[in-house]
C-alpha cells in the first residue's frame, strides 16, 4: 500500500494557466472514442471543470482507500492508477477512465484500494453537490457527462463479464 503521502488537490481557477493546462489535456482524453468527455464541447467541458477539484498524485498515493465511504468519483486525466485487492493489481486505469462510480453512486464503502502507478498522475474530482449544481446550472453538459459515466460502467461491466 501506499506510503501514506498526502496528494494535492486543487480549487480550479479559471482564469489560471492550470485551468489551460487542464483544459488542453481533458480535450486530448475527450477526443477519444470514450471517454468522461466523449461528445462534449468546450463550453460543456469547461462547465464540469468548474465544478470539480483537480488532484495530482504521485507513485505510491493513494487516491482511494478500500471501507472508506464513497464522497466523490473521480476522472483519470493522465498517466494511470492502479485498483488495488490487497497487494494484487486487479486493473489499472488511464487517462479517460471514470473511478469510484459504483460506490459513488450507490453510497457504499469503497470496496478497492486505489494508488497511483506513476509519477504526475492527474486526476479530477466530482462530489455529489457538484455534480448536482451542474445539472442545475448546465443540464445539458450534465446529462452527457452522466451519459458517459453509465457507458464507460457498461464497458466495465462487459469487460468483466458481470
Amino acid at each position: 500500500m501506499a506510503s501514506g503521502k498526502s496528494i494535492l488537490s486543487n480549487r480550479l481557477d479559471s482564469q489560471g494557466e492550470e485551468w489551460a493546462l487542464l483544459q488542453e489535456r481533458i480535450r486530448e482524453v475527450g477526443v477519444q472514442e470514450l471517454s468522461l468527455f466523449s461528445g462534449m464541447n468546450d463550453e460543456e467541458i469547461d462547465a464540469c471543470l468548474a465544478k470539480s477539484v483537480r488532484i495530482d498524485c504521485h507513485k505510491g498515493d493513494a487516491l482511494i482507500k478500500k471501507g472508506n465511504p464513497a464522497k466523490n468519483l473521480y476522472a483519470v486525466i493522465r498517466e494511470n492508477l492502479e485498483v488495488k485487492s490487497g497487494d494484487e493489481v486487479v486493473a489499472v486505469r488511464s487517462a479517460g477512465d471514470v473511478i469510484g462510480e459504483i460506490a459513488f453512486f450507490l453510497t457504499l464503502p469503497r470496496t478497492m484500494d486505489v494508488v497511483a502507478a506513476t509519477d504526475d498522475v492527474e486526476v479530477v474530482s466530482f462530489s455529489a453537490s457538484a455534480l448536482q449544481k451542474l445539472i442545475r446550472t448546465q443540464p445539458e453538459a450534465a446529462t452527457k457527462l452522466l451519459f458517459n459515466i453509465s457507458k464507460l460502467l457498461c464497458v466495465k461491466v462487459v469487460g468483466t463479464g458481470h
